[in-house]
Formats: C-alpha cells, structure tokens, sequence
C-alpha cells in the first residue's frame, strides 16, 4: 500500500529569520558588538582597577606641594602614591593639578624635577597589596600630559617581568606577565624619571588591572575612593581634657576611632592644634592601639582644669 504524506511549503528564508537563538537578549547585544570596547560596556566588567587613588582625588596631606631632596628617601604626597629623587642637586615636587582630557578637566598630579639630578633617578610609584596578579598577564595605563625637559618612562616592577616604556603625550600603557612567584607587596607601578636634565608633567587616571588591554579608567566615588585610601592613612582629631590635683599626674585620658579599619598596626605620630603644655596638658605617649584606634595618654603640667587638642596620623603604608 501506497501512504501518500503531504506538507505545507517552507519559506527557508523566513525561518532562519525568525529562528530563536539561546542567546537572549543580553547574547544577542554582544553579538551585535562590533568592538571589544562596545562588549566591555555591556558587561559592565565591576571593580578591576589595582591602584587606589588612581585619578588623584584624594590628597589627605595637603594639596600644596610635597618636596624631596636628594636623600632617596621615600615621601608620600597624594594619598598611595610615593616619590624619591636621588643625587646631590636633585629636588623633586609633588602637587595636585588639573589636565584636559578630550576637552573635559580632570584632577591630576604634577611633578616637577625642578634642577638638574647629578647622580640618578627620581621615582614615582604606588606599591599593590597582595598577590593578586601573581602568574597572570597585567596592564598598567595613564594619562600623560608633557610640561618640559625629559620624557620619563611608564614601569612595572617586582612583578619578576619588569618593563618599561617611554611616555608620549595622551594614553600610555605597558603590558607584562607577573612571575608566578613574586613576593607580597612588591609589585609596584609608576613614572621613573632617569635622566639628568629638569623634567616636569602630569599624570591621571593610573589603572593597574589583570589582562593584556587596557580598558577605560574606573572612576570609583569620592567617597569610596577615600575610605580605600584610609585604609592605609588617616588623620584623627583627639580633644582630651581633664583635672589634674597636681602637676606630673597622668590625666586627659582619651581615644581615637578609625574611619576605616587599617591593614596593618600603624605607626602613629601626634601634632599639638592647640592647648598643650601651655594649657596644662602635654603628650603622653600612645596605648592601645589597634587596626581600629588607639588611645592618648596626657600628662598634667599644671593643676586645675587642662586640654590640648592633638592631631593624630596613623599610618599604615607599604
């Protein structure tokens, strides 16, 4: 027996039009992605920068301008990010800035060699906490912007691959694979200054992350941005006052709390803002202290009511 089976006509064409992909709507976006950047904006990759402070926003020391003269002495200028010049004529500056990037102002660092440096280099670096790019491809990018002299060079060090490149005016970035090995907190990034002769220029928007491309610059909140600074260095106000019955009596017994929770036991320093001695009340010395605060321990100078008002810095940095 013959079984005749009949089917409506197929318009191949039709169907791969309307053919449902598993992509989704999400898939189909990225499929439709005609650069890697257009993908990356999609994704919306989170947090991926290493450095902290990388757009110089916060400057817990002061705006002013920090110098460094010819010790090889690490000093700290913008929050996370340190400075040496070396020789016997070298003095360095550190101060907050502003440079134009595709027409719009954005903060920025400046640093100025300001004389010749007889012996060797200066150095700007930021160190990164941990292991977290340990065996893995890194890149480091910047914002340049040249004022005179020298071109200095973009580095990576400590990672066990060190590479360095000159800087050019506009978007640098260098690329290297860590060691598998590495030590902690040795990897650093920054701008090495190795010649002789003055140099000046601005730097923003630093961004250290895991990879072989630099993507666009993650611009974290103010107020995210600091509390990741404190962790490494904050500035407390500690008002103590008390009464003594007689001078040489331990009195103004205070505390201070920490923002921030620090990553290590920090070394603390104080400052007199007013009181002190004059006001009957004289430093101690520090007790208690933790990652999450410290105590002041004051000593009376006088009988009677005393204060001192005291600024204290905790300072955790690598």
């Amino acid at each position: 027996m013959t079984v005749k089976v009949s089917k409506p006509a197929i318009n191949v064409r039709e169907e791969l039009a309307d053919l449902r992909k598993p992509t989704g709507v999400a898939g189909e976006a990225m499929l439709r992605a005609e650069t890697p950047q257009e993908q990356f904006n999609l994704i919306g990759a989170g947090r991926r920068n290493l450095i902290i402070n990388g757009d110089f926003s916060v400057w817990q020391r002061g705006t002013s301008g920090v110098t460094g003269y010819a010790s090889s002495a690490w000093k700290f200028a913008a929050d996370r990010w340190k400075f040496y010049t070396r020789g016997n004529t070298g003095v360095g500056s550190f101060t907050k800035s502003t440079t134009q990037i595709d027409g719009v102002s954005h903060d920025a660092a400046y640093f100025d060699l300001t004389t010749g440096n007889t012996v060797g280099a200066a150095f700007i670096a930021q160190y990164i906490e941990g292991v977290a790019a340990r065996g893995k491809h890194i890149t480091f990018s910047l914002w340049y912007e040249h004022v005179n002299g020298e071109y200095p060079t973009i580095r990576i060090n400590g990672a066990g691959n060190n590479v360095s490149a000159t800087l050019v005016n506009g978007w640098n970035a260098i690329t290297t694979k860590a060691s598998d090995t590495y030590n902690a907190d040795a990897l650093s990034v920054g701008i090495n200054v190795p010649s002789a002769n003055p140099c000046g220029f601005k730097f923003t928007h630093a961004q250290l992350e895991l990879g072989k491309v630099a993507t666009p610059f993650e611009h974290r909140s103010y107020g995210e941005e600091l509390a990741l600074c404190q962790r490494y260095y904050e500035e407390v106000y500690v008002w103590q006052q008390g009464h003594a019955s007689a001078a040489n009596q331990y009195v103004a017994n205070s505390t201070g709390t920490y923002k921030t929770t620090k990553r290590a036991t920090p070394v603390l320093t104080h400052q007199v803002i007013s009181g002190g001695s004059s006001n009957g009340v004289s430093f101690g010395s520090f007790r208690n202290f933790s990652l999450g605060g410290f105590g002041v321990q004051g000593i009376s100078t006088k009988t009677g009511e005393v204060y001192r008002d005291t600024l204290v810095t905790a300072d955790a940095e690598l």
